[in-house]
C-alpha cells in the first residue's frame, strides 16, 4: 500500500509524534511504501533511515515571516500544496492531528474516493473542552467547529486512543470513532530496582511537552508538602519542550526560583537523557488536567517507577490501585501523603513498582496500536492482509 501519514509538526517530541513514528516503523517493516507529510521536520530529532519511508516537509511555507497577510497566505498555500501532493500520491491517508483541516478538506473535495483515517488525540481547541476548556466562544470558533464536524463526516474512519475521546467525538462531531490504545516503548525486559531511602534525596520526575494542562505547579506544591510537612529531602525534575508554551515554561521556572526549590526544568531531552532520568527517579508524577491519554505514564511503569497519575488522564482506563496511585490532580496534600506512605513502606513501594512493570510488559506498539491501525487500512482498501 502507498500510505500517507500526516502530522502537524515533527520537530518536537510528544505522544502524538511517538505514535506516528512507531506506526511508520511497523508499516515500513511490513513492506508498505510510506510517506510522512508535515509542516516542520527536524531530521536530527527523527533520523528516519528507512528504505520504504520518505519525509516531505513544507517548512518554507510555514516558517514565520513578517506581516500577517504574508503569513496567512503562505499558511493557506502550504496547506493546499500539502493536500495536493498527498492526493496525487497516496492510496490511503492517515492524519494525526487537529490542525490539518485544509489538507483534509482538499483531499476530500478533489479526491473524494481517497480513503482517509483521522486519528484524533484531542478535539480542536475551538470546542473549549478537555485541556482547552477555558477557550472563548466567538464567531471564529463557531466556524471552526462547523468545519471540524463537516470534515469528520467526510472521513472514512476516526480513531481515538481512549474511550473518553470516543464519547467526545460522538457528542461534538456527531460521528462514531474506534478506540485503539497506544503502545509502550518496552526499553526494559527486567525490573529496574530504584533504591529508595527516606534518609536520602527523594527524586520526583514529571515529563511532557509544556502546556498549561500539564499542571506542573501542583507537582511543585507536592514537592513543598513533602519537604515542609514530612521533612523529606526532595528533588524534582520536569522534562519537556517549552516551544509551544514558552510563557508557561517561564512561570514554572519562576516558581522554582522564588521558592528556592531543589527543582529543575530541563526542556527537551534526548532519549538517553530521558532513560537516565527514569532510572534515577523514585516517583513519576503525571498530574495533567484532562489529558486524553498519557503515554509517559506507561513508559515510566516500564522502568518500575511507582506512578502518581491524575484521575482525569485517559491512561487510568487501563490502570487500577494495584499498579498506580490515582489521585485528584489538584490535591497536592493528599498526593504528598500517598508518596510519604510509600517512602515509609518499602514493601508496598516495591510491590507497586513490580505491578507497574508487569502491567505494561506486553503493551508493545505493534500489538496495541500499529497492527490494529493496519487492519483498518486493509479493510478500507478491501484487501487481505499479507
Amino acid at each position: 500500500m502507498k500510505l500517507a501519514l500526516v502530522i502537524n509538526e515533527l520537530n518536537i517530541k510528544g505522544g502524538t509524534h511517538k505514535q506516528l513514528i512507531n506506526l511508520t516503523h511497523y508499516l515500513s517493516a511490513s513492506g508498505h511504501e510510506v510517506r510522512i507529510y508535515t509542516k516542520h521536520y527536524s531530521p536530527e530529532m527523527y533520523p528516519l533511515s528507512l528504505p520504504n519511508v520518505k519525509v516531505i516537509s513544507y517548512e518554507k511555507f510555514f516558517t514565520a515571516r513578517s506581516g500577517k497577510l504574508t503569513k496567512y497566505m503562505n499558511f493557506f498555500l502550504g496547506s493546499i500544496r500539502m493536500g495536493s501532493d498527498i492526493s496525487n500520491w497516496a492510496e490511503l491517508v492517515n492524519i494525526h492531528d487537529n490542525w490539518l483541516l485544509i489538507p483534509n478538506i482538499y483531499i476530500k473535495i478533489f479526491s473524494p474516493s481517497k480513503k482517509v483515517v483521522w486519528q484524533i488525540n484531542d478535539l480542536h481547541p475551538a470546542f473549549a473542552i478537555g485541556n482547552s476548556k477555558d477557550g472563548t466562544s466567538n464567531w471564529y470558533n463557531g466556524f471552526v467547529k462547523m468545519v471540524n464536524r463537516w470534515v469528520a463526516k467526510q472521513n472514512d474512519v476516526i480513531t481515538v486512543n481512549v474511550t473518553k475521546n470516543k464519547e467526545r467525538v460522538q457528542q461534538f462531531l456527531h460521528c462514531n470513532a474506534e478506540v485503539i490504545y497506544c503502545g509502550v516503548d518496552i526499553k526494559n525486559q527486567s525490573l529496574v530496582k530504584h533504591m529508595l531511602n527516606k534518609q536520602k534525596t527523594i527524586h520526583l520526575l514529571s515529563v511532557g511537552v509544556f502546556f498549561r494542562y500539564r499542571n506542573y505547579e501542583t507537582v511543585l506544591q507536592v514537592h513543598e508538602e513533602l519537604s515542609r510537612q514530612y521533612g523529606l529531602d526532595v528533588k524534582t525534575t520536569i522534562a519537556g519542550s517549552t516551544k509551544l508554551a514558552p510563557d508557561y515554561g517561564k512561570e514554572i521556572k519562576n516558581i522554582i526560583q522564588q521558592k528556592g526549590l531543589n527543582a529543575q526544568v530541563l526542556g527537551e531531552v534526548t532519549d538517553s537523557e530521558l532513560d537516565a532520568l527514569f532510572n534515577e527517579a523514585h516517583f513519576f508524577l503525571f498530574l495533567n488536567i484532562d489529558q486524553s491519554w498519557g503515554l509517559a505514564v506507561f513508559e515510566a511503569m516500564n522502568y518500575g517507577l511507582p506512578i502518581i497519575v491524575s484521575q482525569s488522564v485517559g491512561a487510568v482506563e487501563l490502570l487500577d490501585d494495584s499498579n498506580a496511585v490515582i489521585a485528584a490532580p489538584l490535591d497536592a496534600k493528599q498526593i504528598a501523603t500517598e508518596i510519604n506512605s510509600l517512602v515509609n513502606d518499602e514493601l508496598q513501594y516495591d510491590r507497586l513498582a513490580q505491578n507497574a512493570f508487569s502491567h505494561v510488559s506486553a503493551m508493545t506498539w505493534d500489538k496495541m496500536y500499529s497492527r490494529n491501525v493496519e487492519a483498518i487500512f486493509y479493510k478500507l482498501l478491501d484487501r487481505d492482509a499479507v
